[in-house]
């Protein structure tokens, strides 16, 4: 059961690598205001291709990955901000023990999530590829595999970021694969009496040096509370840089179909009224 404690204890960890990555990817750009496009959320909609309106597939400030994202948030910031342990406190020894299981399993699921959201993992994916001094990818998503993301996350995000000693590896050391297994497939039991001191056991151990045969409960919070901060102060993060723009048109590189997805310079509009940003029309 995660406590506020926890939480404020990795936050500057967390607040500090963000900041440290954002400011390495300003510096990175491939092309000019690569940082922008991120920002605005540049991306490639296959459904837009022979449309009557001939709309290029290729749009910024789609915003359906954020709404598609907002209740999973909503639950998750409803989780952290209820008084758990007030209740905690409140309860016999029992009761105490079935709560923590509770709160434990709840934690399982928000952990799952976060890890699963394809939201998460572009922008991750899209801030790597910059740290790496890549061009913007707006064709990202169809790079997140369905299944067996480990490699995706630990080699194709992480492992850019082990090269450059930055801090949020250690952030995203935070994540294992295994653990959200052991969540999606009923895999996992706790020690008895459940709670601080215990365990959390895995039944899909099978003995390989990376894996996990169980968990203290104080490294489990250490995990969660990494997680769930990386989470929250990433979509900060992104929506402050956002809300510290000006109104100001920027060039960007933007895939055209009239050059069969080549790059060419187009200029975007950013409104500080409607926090949005649009193309310029010539």
């Amino acid at each position: 059961m995660i406590t506020e404690t926890h939480l404020k204890d990795c936050e500057a960890q967390v607040r500090e690598a963000i900041d440290e990555l954002f400011n390495l990817i300003k510096k990175r750009e491939h092309n000019l205001n690569d940082y922008i496009v991120l920002l605005a959320d540049g991306s490639y909609k296959e459904n837009y291709i022979g449309t009557v309106q001939n709309l290029s597939p290729y749009v910024i400030d789609d915003r359906m990955g954020h709404y598609r994202d907002l209740h999973r948030r909503e639950f998750y910031v409803t989780y952290i901000n209820q008084d758990r342990e007030v209740y905690y406190n409140k309860l016999d020894q029992e009761k105490q023990a079935a709560f923590f299981r509770y709160c434990t399993s709840l934690e399982f699921m928000i952990y799952t999530h976060i890890w699963e959201s394809n939201w998460f993992l572009k922008t991750l994916k899209q801030i790597s590829n910059l740290v790496a001094g890549r061009e913007y990818d707006w064709k990202i998503e169809s790079e997140i595999p369905d299944f067996e993301r480990r490699e995706f996350i630990t080699k194709e995000i992480r492992g850019v970021f082990e090269k450059e000693n930055l801090k949020i590896v250690e952030v995203m050391k935070s994540y294992h694969s295994q653990i959200r297994n052991a969540f999606a497939h009923n895999a996992y039991n706790f020690s008895f009496p459940s709670g601080i001191g215990g365990k959390i056991y895995f039944n899909n151990y099978t003995g390989k040096n990376w894996e996990l045969k169980s968990t203290t409960y104080e490294e489990w919070h250490d995990r969660f509370a990494l997680t769930i901060s990386l989470a929250h102060y990433l979509l900060e993060k992104i929506r402050t840089e956002r809300t510290s723009l000006k109104d100001s048109i920027y060039e960007i590189s933007h895939p055209s179909l009239l050059t069969g997805g080549k790059c060419r310079r187009t200029k975007i509009r950013y409104s500080v009224e409607h926090d949005s940003f649009t193309f310029v029309r010539d």
